[in-house]
């Protein structure tokens, strides 16, 4: 099912409905990022970039990652449990969607010009005191710390402001019993030379999912998070921030839903549920939100950071360093075989995800030769170490033993990158210009993996077998990846008038090998067969090769109607050679490899316009064919995907917003804002074999309320999701429902959140 035509039709007229402007509009406020290591403004770049101020996420309720797709449609965010390791960024349809922690990201994820090296790190801390998001989409293969196939989603908090105390108290109560409270204090250090400002948010509430095994409420909310900075500047050519932050999480997070019943669920499942006191969820439905679980899920979570940023300006240049440290870690138990029937629950812990980095580049403008060339080079190192330990424990109702581990996977890998790059923008005439850049990376990365295969004793007849039993013995590994590329981009931009820019482009991206940390990667040394044990099996190789991407654009940025109306498009084709994927068989085991490719073409196009003082719309829309290349194979049966629609990806995407905010009085001010996103269907399983869909569907969230005059108190009601829309997110099947040794259909479904509405008071100083 595609966007309805209603939706398409409100995006279209509020994209071109421009023509019959009324002579009053007010300007556009002009938007500038950082988006090529430099201020400027983002109708002046020639690369498609969506820039969402702190203002415009308030308005359209977003507080958190999952929450920035209703205003920039071309981003995914994909999902699934634990959000650590499940979630990932996707642009144009490209982007990573696995749960294992050797894969870096497709869309590389940046706060204040700091790589985090897995996106799903920044998805359990709320987006609080920001000042803009910017997506570049494509390959950014120059000036990013770390390089990506997909594109980039960069953060940008509000920095320490000199000579202003300032700050705000924000409250906020909403469904599912939920309070969550933020605040800012910006205040003014030695005579204005420095400044300091402290950030923090704390959300608590209930769960949005009833588990009927044990009457108790998971998908909570229990999380607080603090950030403080200090911002130095001595003379006018030095500026020294020191930045430092700290996150913690404990909630009952998380699960998915039962979409789709094996019809022998209720015959094999529900009597050995209902003989230890559980039930199962039959028929399946996932709009009752309801799971059964003899375990309740949670997650653990520490997130501790420190940056050090200094920008130093002599003799007509610029010198910035980034000095940057991170340490993660989390646990999480589940309950893994998600039926009700006490079979196997994990108890997964990252003990370490810690990265340090440094960044230093030498920035200014050509005055002697190529004058007019604005120049950046640069060099770039980190280094990255994760610690990873799986522990599978059997139920009282495991096969052969209860409440005994099956099995333990220890790994550990450490990585190394090195860089170096430059980047030039040369003006070739008063209205053409050329930028160029070009990139060398080096990554190393070297891992292992440690399997614990306890044994047990059978009584009939008595002997020992390998506890993990029906689930085969797999094998250790240690293994290394040394890969490196060069990439780079170069684009042309003419200017057809002081208002209108064209562009053409072209980007080159790498995502380098690695590791895979899934217990099977090395694969099975023995496995098991209802007729008995069968094996030894060879082993096979863990590592996955480099990812690459190059990619065609072009586009046009105009400013029209007096600066009343932005107006941008854009078209572009993207290649990728050797795709990184990982898929889950039926069977419990992954599939992790490289297919032969992939590629991507759309178009797209966004607006924003002033129709008065008071009044402002946004529109995007999307329309994308992402696909495998023709000669891939089967993923994981073996049914051929090549020209296959990638997984998670929809034709259409888009969205519409306003904003409206007038004087009631002469010290009151009324407002209202609302947001529709719409998608069309898309595959929402990792193999489009399969056939696993969701149906298009669109999403509303509104935002009402009053303000004072002078911007101090603030009283707004809202919602998200209003029509309580369902969606499935993606799907999977796992081998512990109707039978164990043969086929079975029960789909599981990682599902968005339900309707949300609630009420947020604020006071500004």
């Amino acid at each position: 099912m595609k966007i309805s035509r209603v939706s398409q039709a409100v995006m279209a007229a509020s994209l071109v409905g421009s023509a019959m402007t009324p002579a009053f509009s007010a300007q556009l406020e002009e938007v500038m990022v950082t988006a090529q290591k430099r201020v400027q403004s983002v109708q002046d770049i020639p690369i498609s970039i969506s820039a969402v101020s702190g203002d415009a996420m308030r308005e359209n309720l977003v507080t958190d990652i999952f929450d920035l797709r209703a205003v920039v449609p071309a981003l995914e965010v994909r999902a699934v449990d634990p959000p650590s390791q499940g979630t990932s960024f996707a642009i144009r349809g490209l982007g990573t969607s696995v749960f294992n922690m050797g894969f870096e990201p497709t869309v590389a994820t940046f706060i204040d010009g700091v790589y985090r090296s897995r996106s799903g790190l920044v998805s359990g801390s709320d987006l609080v005191d920001m000042a803009r998001v910017e997506v570049l989409k494509g390959p950014q293969g120059t000036l990013f710390g770390k390089n990506s196939t997909g594109g980039v989603v960069s953060f940008y908090t509000n920095p320490p402001v000199l000579d202003e105390t300032s700050g705000h108290v924000e409250l906020s109560y909403e469904e599912y019993n939920t309070v969550r409270a933020n605040g800012v204090i910006n205040f003014p250090l030695m005579q204005g030379k420095a400044a300091a400002r402290i950030t923090g948010s704390i959300a608590s509430g209930d769960g949005q999912v009833d588990n009927k095994a044990n009457g108790n409420e998971i998908h909570d909310r229990d999380r607080w998070n603090i950030r403080g900075q200090f911002l130095f500047e001595p003379t006018q050519d030095l500026s020294i921030k020191l930045s430092a932050d700290y996150a913690e999480l404990d909630e009952a997070c998380c699960t998915p839903l039962r979409y789709e019943n094996d019809p022998r669920t209720g015959a094999v499942n529900r009597p050995l549920a209902e003989s230890i006191g559980s039930t199962i969820i039959d028929p399946a439905d996932i709009d009752d939100m309801d799971v059964a679980l003899n375990i309740d899920p949670s997650l653990e979570a520490e997130d501790v950071g420190a940056s050090l940023d200094i920008n130093w300006s002599f003799g007509g240049v610029t010198l910035t360093s980034i000095t940057a440290w991170r340490d993660y870690e989390d646990e999480g138990i589940k309950d893994n075989d998600f039926t009700g029937v006490d079979v196997l629950r994990s108890v997964q812990s990252l003990p370490e995800v810690s990265l340090f980095s440094q960044e230093l580049r030498l920035a200014g403008t050509a005055e002697n030769f190529l004058q007019g060339l604005d120049w950046t080079v640069g060099a770039y190192y980190a280094e990255e170490d994760i610690e990873l330990i799986n522990d599978f424990i059997w139920g009282q109702q495991g096969v052969i033993t209860s409440n005994a581990k099956a099995y333990g996977a220890n790994f550990e890998q450490s990585g190394e990158t090195m860089a170096v790059f430059a980047h030039g923008i040369l003006a070739l005439t008063d209205r053409l210009s050329l930028t160029a850049g070009l990139r060398y990376t080096s990554d190393e990365k070297d891992g292992s993996l440690r399997n614990e295969h306890p044994l047990v004793e059978v009584p009939f007849p008595p002997f020992m077998i390998p506890a993990v039993f029906p689930l085969p013995v797999v094998y250790d590994y240690d293994a290394d990846v040394d890969d490196s590329a060069t990439t780079g981009t170069l684009s042309l931009q003419y200017d057809l008038s002081d208002d209108v820019m064209t562009y053409v482009s072209y980007s080159t991206g790498f995502k380098s090998g690695g590791i895979s940390m899934t217990r099977d990667a090395a694969g099975a040394l023995l496995g098991f067969t209802p007729a008995g044990p069968i094996g030894p099996f060879p082993s096979v190789d863990p590592t996955f090769d480099k990812e690459t991407a190059e990619s065609f654009e072009a586009g046009v940025k105009s400013t029209l109607l007096g600066g009343s109306m932005r107006l941008n498009a854009a078209v572009w084709y993207t290649e990728f050679d050797d795709l990184q994927v990982q898929v889950l068989n039926p069977d419990g085991s992954f599939a992790v490899t490289n297919v032969e490719g992939a590629e991507s073409y759309g178009i797209e196009v966004d607006g924003d316009y002033s129709a008065n003082d008071y009044l402002t719309f946004n529109a995007s829309v999307q329309w994308v064919d992402a696909t495998y290349a023709d000669d891939v194979g089967g993923l994981t049966t073996p049914i051929p995907v090549g020209g296959e629609n990638l997984p998670f990806v929809s034709d259409w995407t888009g969205s519409v917003g306003f904003v409206f905010d007038a004087p009631i009085t002469d010290s009151l001010n009324g407002f209202v804002s609302g947001n529709m996103f719409a998608r069309s269907s898309y595959l929402a399983d990792p193999d489009p074999a399969l056939d696993r869909k969701q149906d298009g569907y669109e999403l509303y969230s509104l935002r009402a309320g009053v303000r004072t005059t002078d911007d101090s108190w603030e009283v707004a009601a809202w919602c998200r999701n209003c029509t309580d829309e369902r969606v499935v997110n993606s799907q999977f099947q796992i081998p512990f429902d109707g039978a164990l040794f043969f086929p079975h259909s029960t789909t599981w479904s990682h599902v968005g959140a339900p309707r949300i509405m609630g009420i947020t008071g604020t006071y500004r100083f």
